[in-house]
């Protein structure tokens, strides 16, 4: 595959561009290629693997013409795990529910007050450097970086940002009944 890949590549070097023929072994190199299935990982409740889960599963199911919307509510319910099974497993199987249960899951995953409060938490919970080496601190500054991602991928402004984390540290200050 490998020599054939390369001499396909060479070839299409070599021809004028948007020829027929360059289209022709463009379609014929693709279409013999087997990619391996996408898998969809179980979602339990961690917030911050929802916007994953969900983004492959409407691309993979919900978007999937062939299955009815009982096939995916199916499908839904096989992928859930622990507290997102829970919230829809009294639903049963049937047309409406699909939407339905979608609806429920999105607005517990994707409240944005319960969002940012579970990147600050994994934010202030990233394992300290204990020994350093280049190993751990770049373990460190990946863990960092990615929490920080996720908070700007909410598409908060800097003074949003700034008084949520004030919110949440002083919320922790109050005792539950005030809370």
């Amino acid at each position: 595959l490998y020599v054939q890949m390369r001499r396909l590549i060479k070839e299409l070097t070599i021809l004028p561009p948007k020829s027929e023929s360059t289209l022709a072994l463009v379609q014929q190199a693709t279409s013999s290629l087997k990619l391996p299935d996408i898998k969809i990982n179980p979602f339990s409740g961690k917030i911050s693997e929802w916007a994953t889960f969900i983004q492959l599963f409407d691309t993979l199911i919900t978007a999937n013409l062939n299955l009815s919307d009982i096939q995916k509510f199916i499908y839904l319910k096989s992928f859930l795990r622990d507290d997102p099974l829970k919230i829809i497993e009294s639903l049963p199987a049937t047309h409406d529910n699909f939407i339905i249960a979608i609806d429920l899951l999105k607005k517990r995953y994707e409240n944005k007050l319960t969002v940012i409060n579970a990147y600050f938490i994994q934010l202030l919970d990233v394992s300290p450097v204990v020994k350093s080496n280049a190993q751990n601190l770049r373990n460190f500054a990946t863990d960092l970086r990615k929490n920080i991602n996720q908070i700007h991928g909410l598409k908060y402004s800097y003074e949003q940002l700034w008084e949520l984390l004030l919110i949440f540290t002083f919320e922790k200050k109050l005792d539950f009944g005030t809370r």
